[in-house]
C-alpha cells in the first residue's frame, strides 16, 4: 500500500512539474501542457484530471507571460545597443508587430491584446501576446490584466475542448507533437534559406 502511494505521488508530481515547465515555453504553452498532462499513454495512473492540467498550465503560462511582458523591452533595447544582435531585434520587432490589427484605436488595442491570447492556435498565444503588449507600451497593472483576463479565456476553451475529447487526448497529444515538429522544420528551413550566404554567379 505505501509503495503504490509512493509510486502514484510521483506520478502526479512529475505530470504536476512537466505540465507548468510545458506551459511557460513559447508556442508549446496551454496548448500542449493539459493533453501532456492528462496523458495516460506517459503517465499512467498520475495522470492529471482535466482541471488539474489545465489549472496548472494556466499557472505556468501566466507566470512566463509576466516575466515576457516586463523583460521584453529592456531585452530588445539591449539587442539594439549590441551590434551583433541589432539586426535581430528589427526582426523580432517586424514580426511582433506585423500581427497588430491595422487602424486599431488606442480603447481597443487591449480587448483586441485580450483576444488575440485568449485563441489557442499556434502564432497566438501568452508570449506574442505579451510581447505585442509590451510594444504597445501598457502600464504594468493594465498590461497584467490584459494577460490574465486573455489566458484565463484561453484555459476556458482548452478545458471544453479537453473535457469533450478526453477519450481521444493521446491522438490529440500526437497531432500537436506532429504539427510542434513540422513547425520547427519550417522556421529552421525558412531560416537556412533566408540567412545563407548565396553564392557569386560565375
Amino acid at each position: 500500500m505505501f509503495e503504490f502511494l509512493i509510486a502514484n505521488w510521483f506520478g502526479y508530481l512529475g505530470a504536476f512539474f512537466v505540465v507548468l515547465i510545458t506551459s511557460m515555453m513559447p508556442v508549446l504553452e496551454m496548448h500542449a501542457a493539459v493533453p501532456l498532462g492528462m496523458s495516460t499513454a506517459l503517465w499512467g495512473n498520475g495522470a492529471m484530471s482535466v482541471l488539474g492540467a489545465t489549472l496548472t498550465a494556466f499557472l505556468g503560462s501566466c507566470i512566463s507571460g509576466i516575466i515576457v511582458f516586463l523583460l521584453f523591452k529592456p531585452v530588445l533595447n539591449w539587442f539594439k545597443k549590441n551590434k551583433k544582435f541589432s539586426y535581430l531585434s528589427i526582426k523580432i520587432k517586424q514580426n511582433i508587430l506585423s500581427k497588430n490589427k491595422k487602424n486599431i484605436t488606442e480603447k481597443k488595442k487591449f480587448w483586441w491584446c485580450v483576444g488575440f491570447i485568449a485563441l489557442p492556435i499556434p502564432f497566438t498565444g501568452i508570449w506574442t501576446g505579451a510581447m505585442l503588449i509590451s510594444l504597445y507600451n501598457f502600464k504594468i497593472f493594465k498590461g497584467i490584466l490584459c494577460l490574465i483576463i486573455g489566458n484565463l479565456i484561453s484555459a476556458l476553451f482548452i478545458f471544453l475542448l479537453c473535457s469533450i475529447f478526453y477519450e481521444l487526448i493521446d491522438l490529440i497529444l500526437l497531432c500537436i507533437t506532429i504539427v510542434f515538429i513540422l513547425m520547427l522544420v519550417y522556421y529552421i528551413l525558412k531560416y537556412i534559406i533566408e540567412n545563407f550566404p548565396k553564392q557569386n554567379k560565375i
